[in-house]
C-alpha cells in the first residue's frame, strides 16, 4: 500500500518493548529512549510490525550478551526504551530486509529521530518468473526492490535453462517468485525442478508461487496441500469461479498490515486453483468462501474457509502459494496482503 511521506511527521503512540536476554531486567547505569518512524525501500510507505532492536550488556562485564527490542506500529512509529548511554546502533528489519541508525544517547530524556529511517533492499537477491495472470514484479517495484527476471511465457524455456535446472543459480537469490500463467513446459523436468527447489528452500532460500503456478509448490511438497481435483493433471484445480471473496485473515502482521481481520478479495476470472485442504504443519494465512464450478454439469459447490493464502517452513527457508495476486482485479486490500507476503519470504 502506497502513502506519501511528507518531509517531517507528528509521532503519535507507540509499540510495546521488551527486553531481550534477560525479560523484564534493565540495563545498568542510565538509560535513554529513541523515538522514530520507518519506511519502506521505496520511501513512500510507512513499514509495520518491523523489528526494531540494540545489542545491550545486561550483566555490566563489557560485553554485549542481550538486546532490547520493539515493533513499529500501522504508521511506522516505534519508541525504544532503556537504551544505554553512548554511542549506539540501532537495527530495523522485516523479513531479509534491514537497515541501521546510528545515535548518540546523551541524554534520558526521548531522542527524537528528526526524519524517518528506511530499510534496504542491500545484499536481499530477487528472481521473478514472468507469468501471463500475475505481475508480482509490480509490487516489488512499487516497494522499492530490485530483481532478476527470467521469461516464462510463451513458449520460452529461459526460466527453466538459466535457473531452475541449475542448483548453483538458484542459490544466487534470496527469494524466486513464480507468476501465475508460466508455461508448462517444466513438466517434462519436474521431478527434478521439484527436487531442485526442495534444496533450494532447504537450504535457506524462499519461494513464491502463485495460482496456475501452484504445480512448482505441490510437486516440491506434495503433503503439504491438497489441491482439488487429480494432482496428475494440473488443470483439474483450476475449478474456482471468478467474483468477489471475503478474506478471513489468519496470519497476525497481515490483520496489523491491514488493520483488520477481514480482506476484500476479487477473482475477475473462472477457473483459479482451489486448495481444499492442508496438513497440519501447514500455516494458512488468509481462507474464505471458495465457489467450484463444475463446468461440465454448470453446477456449483460451495467450499467453507478453504485455503486462499498458505505458507510451509522447511529446514531453513519457506515456501508460500496463494490464490490471489496482482493483475488487473486487484483490491487495496489485496495490494497490502502481497506486499506483506514479500515480507514474510
Amino acid at each position: 500500500m502506497r502513502f506519501l511521506i511528507l518531509p517531517f511527521f507528528l509521532f503519535a503512540g507507540c509499540s510495546e518493548y521488551d527486553i531481550g536476554g534477560t525479560p523484564h531486567t534493565e540495563v545498568p547505569g542510565l538509560n535513554g529512549a529513541v523515538r522514530g518512524q520507518i519506511c519502506d525501500a521505496s520511501g513512500d510507505a510507512w513499514l509495520n510490525d518491523a523489528l526494531v532492536w540494540v545489542e545491550v550488556d545486561l550483566d555490566g562485564d563489557g560485553a554485549f550478551d542481550g538486546t532490547i527490542d520493539t515493533k513499529t506500529d500501522e504508521e511506522g512509529l516505534f519508541l525504544l526504551e532503556g537504551v544505554p548511554m553512548g554511542e549506539q546502533v540501532i537495527t530495523v528489519e522485516k523479513g531479509r530486509f534491514h537497515t541501521t541508525i546510528d545515535v548518540n544517547i546523551d541524554t534520558t530524556d526521548v531522542i527524537e529521530l528528526a526524519t524517518p529511517a528506511c530499510i534496504e533492499q542491500k545484499e536481499v537477491t530477487l528472481a521473478v518468473i514472468t507469468g501471463d495472470y500475475d505481475s508480482i514484479q509490480n509490487v516489488l517495484t512499487a516497494m522499492g526492490l530490485e530483481y532478476d527476471q527470467y521469461k516464462g511465457r510463451g513458449n520460452n524455456d529461459e526460466y527453466i535453462t538459466n535457473l531452475l535446472a541449475k542448483p548453483n543459480k538458484m542459490a544466487e537469490y534470496d527469494i524466486i517468485f513464480f507468476n501465475c500463467g508460466i508455461n508448462e513446459i517444466w513438466h517434462d523436468d519436474r521431478e527434478q525442478i521439484a527436487s531442485n527447489i526442495r534444496e533450494y528452500v532447504k537450504d535457506g532460500g524462499s519461494i513464491y508461487t502463485s495460482d496456475w503456478a501452484h504445480g512448482f509448490f505441490e510437486y516440491a511438497y506434495p503433503n503439504a496441500a491438497d489441491f482439488w481435483g487429480n494432482d496428475n493433471n494440473p488443470a483439474d484445480a483450476r475449478v474456482g469461479a471468478k467474483g468477489q471473496v471475503q478474506g478471513k485473515i489468519l496470519d497476525k502482521p497481515m490483520k496489523k498490515a491491514l488493520g483488520q481481520s477481514k480482506a476484500k478479495l476479487v477473482y475477475d476470472l473462472d477457473s483459479w486453483v482451489v486448495v481444499s485442504e492442508v496438513a497440519s504443519d501447514t500455516e494458512i494465512l488468509v481462507e474464505g468462501k471458495a465457489v467450484i464450478e463444475d463446468w461440465a454439469n454448470n453446477d456449483f459447490t460451495e467450499l467453507n474457509d478453504a485455503p486462499l493464502a498458505i505458507r510451509i517452513k522447511k529446514g531453513e527457508g519457506t515456501a508460500l502459494y496463494t490464490t490471489f495476486h496482482n493483475e488487473q482485479q486487484i483490491s487495496l486490500d489485496m495490494a497490502i496482503l502481497l506486499e506483506e507476503i514479500v515480507y514474510s519470504l
